[in-house]
C-alpha cells in the first residue's frame, strides 16, 4: 500500500514527458548532443526516453536514459529484459527516477545500469553506469540520426547563449545612449551627478542619526541592567562590553540563577546590535570601524 501511494504522489509531481524534458535540459552541453524520444533504428528497435552522445569521433560515449515514474514500470522493463535492448545502440544505460522512488529503484537495478535521481532542486547521480564497448553502428542508424534525429535534438545551451547575447546587446545599446546624451547635454549629466551626491550625503546623515538613536537606546537598556545588578551604569557605549564581561563571570559563578543568564543574553544581543549598526555606519560613511 505504501509503494502504491508513493507512486501515485510521484505521478502528480512529475509526469513522464516533463521529467524527460527536464533531464534532457540538464544533460545539454555545447560538447554533447541530446535527443528525446528517439528511436534507435528501424521499426521495432529500442526508443530510449533520452539519448546523449559526446561530439567525438574517437569516444562518443553514447548513453541511453530511461525515465520511470512508477516502480511497476521499472520492474516490468527489468524483468522482461527490455533494458538490454538499449545496449545494442549505446555504451551504457541509466534509469532516471524522481527522488521518492530512488531507494526502491536502487534495489531493482540491473548490475551494470546507472541511476539518476531528480530531487526538488536538481538531478544527481546515485549510481554510475558501467561503460561498455562502443556498439558497432550501422549505416541505417547513422541515417536515422540525420533524418529523424535532427528534429529531436535538444538545443538548450544554444538558447541560453542567444539569451545572453541579447542581454549584452541591450546593455551596449543602453550604454551608447547614455554616452550620447552626456555628449549632447553635459549640463544634464552634471545635474544628475550633483543630485546623486546630495542623495548620498543625505543617506549618510540618516545612517548616522540612526546609529546615534540605537546607541542611546543601548545605553539606556544597559544602564537599567547595571543598576539591577548593583553596578555603575556604563558612561559610554564601549563600557557595555565590560558590563557584558562581568555578567559572563557572574553567570559562571552562579550558574543556577536564571535571571543572571537572562541578563547576560540581553546584553549580548545589545552588543551584537551595536556592532552591526556601527559596521553599517562605518561602511557607508567611510569611517574605520572601531
Amino acid at each position: 500500500m505504501t509503494t502504491r501511494l508513493a507512486a501515485e504522489s510521484v505521478n502528480e509531481a512529475w509526469r513522464h514527458d516533463a521529467l524527460a524534458d527536464d533531464l534532457a535540459s540538464h544533460l545539454s552541453r555545447p560538447e554533447r548532443m541530446v535527443w528525446t524520444d528517439m528511436q534507435m533504428g528501424p521499426a521495432g528497435s529500442p526508443r530510449p526516453d533520452v539519448f546523449a552522445m559526446q561530439k567525438s569521433y574517437t569516444n562518443p560515449k553514447p548513453v541511453a536514459y530511461e525515465i520511470k515514474v512508477s516502480l511497476q514500470d521499472l520492474r516490468k522493463d527489468i524483468t522482461e529484459g527490455k533494458a538490454l535492448g538499449y545496449l545494442k545502440f549505446s555504451s551504457a544505460l541509466v534509469f532516471a527516477v524522481p527522488r521518492e522512488l530512488s531507494a526502491a529503484a536502487l534495489k531493482l537495478l540491473p548490475p551494470r545500469a546507472g541511476l539518476m535521481v531528480r530531487s526538488e532542486r536538481a538531478w544527481s547521480t546515485r549510481r554510475k553506469p558501467a561503460i561498455g564497448d562502443r556498439p558497432e553502428w550501422c549505416n541505417r542508424f547513422a541515417l536515422k540520426m540525420l533524418i529523424d534525429g535532427v528534429n529531436r535534438e535538444r538545443h538548450t545551451h544554444r538558447a541560453k547563449y542567444v539569451s545572453r547575447l541579447n542581454e549584452d546587446l541591450k546593455k551596449r545599446e543602453l550604454l551608447g545612449c547614455e554616452i550620447a546624451e552626456a555628449l549632447r547635454e553635459p549640463d544634464t549629466i552634471k545635474w544628475r551627478a550633483e543630485r546623486a551626491a546630495a542623495e548620498h550625503e543625505d543617506y549618510k546623515k540618516r545612517l548616522k542619526d540612526n546609529y546615534e538613536h540605537c546607541k542611546r537606546g543601548i545605553l539606556r537598556e544597559a544602564g537599567e541592567i547595571a543598576v539591577a545588578m548593583g553596578q555603575e551604569p556604563p558612561k559610554d557605549i564601549w563600557s557595555v562590553r565590560f558590563l557584558a564581561e562581568k555578567l559572563r563571570k557572574l553567570a559562571d559563578e552562579t550558574s543556577a540563577d536564571e535571571r543572571v543568564r537572562a541578563a547576560e543574553e540581553a546584553v549580548q544581543v545589545v552588543v551584537r546590535e551595536l556592532d552591526r549598526a556601527r559596521a553599517v555606519a562605518a561602511r557607508h560613511c567611510g569611517e574605520p570601524a572601531k
